[in-house]
């Protein structure tokens, strides 16, 4: 994936397969998987209900035990169980993906914080701000203390294959592919970095209303933090 220069990369990138295994192999703790929803026609398509509230802590119990001790990270998790028809696998390539570049621009050490929240809001209301469509979302945010992107850099995260890792090290999957396979499940995300500050990703999902009570006693817009 783009993210980082190549002195921001670090030597764990080449195991991101061994990282989304290890946590796939808690996906079956209890509260995670909600129920199967019948295999379609599409093989690929493997979309269960899940809470990405356990799904999200799973990944990162990963990340503290194999990142360096150098890398501080700081789950802000929502009090609200996030519950959404979505591929399981996928997510974690996501996540794993953002958490990974993440752990790559901080080569010296930093901090990782990782925050979500449950947005409601009320068709006829204004919209908070990154939210382009009136709904019941789930917001993911995961910000870096590490090297920063260029504008530059930015601008060119939508090539397929653009990268400014050296050769052998990421993840193996894009940024481009990462926005769309959030895409592909009805979200969005917005990247926002400084040279020598960081970046912050926000991750924005629906989730699934039929699980959920007609309204939740959040107000006509409210973010959960």
């Amino acid at each position: 994936g783009a993210r980082s220069s190549p002195s921001c990369s670090f030597y764990l990138a080449a195991n991101f397969s061994d990282l989304t295994s290890k946590a796939r192999n808690r996906s079956l703790r209890p509260g995670r998987c909600l129920t199967f929803r019948a295999p379609p026609a599409a093989l690929f398509d493997r979309r269960l209900h899940i809470n990405l509230s356990v799904a999200l802590a799973d990944l990162l119990i990963v990340c503290q035990r194999l990142f360096p001790s150098a890398i501080l990270i700081k789950p802000v998790l929502s009090s609200f169980s996030l519950l959404a028809t979505v591929d399981p696998s996928i997510m974690d390539q996501i996540f794993m993906n953002l958490f990974v570049n993440a752990r790559d621009a901080m080569s010296s050490g930093g901090s990782l914080t990782v925050e979500s929240a449950l947005i409601e809001t009320i068709p006829g209301t204004v919209l908070p701000p990154g939210i382009i469509r009136h709904g019941r979302f789930a917001r993911f945010t995961i910000t870096d203390t590490g090297c920063g992107m260029s504008d530059e850099t930015l601008q060119r995260l939508q090539e397929p294959f653009f990268t400014t890792k050296p050769i052998g090290k990421g993840t193996g999957i894009g940024l481009s592919s990462v926005r769309r396979s959030i895409e592909v499940h009805g979200g969005w995300m917005t990247i926002q970095s400084t040279i020598g500050i960081g970046s912050t990703f926000i991750v924005i999902l629906p989730l699934d209303v039929s699980i959920y009570p007609k309204r939740l006693n959040l107000g006509d817009a409210k973010i959960d933090s």
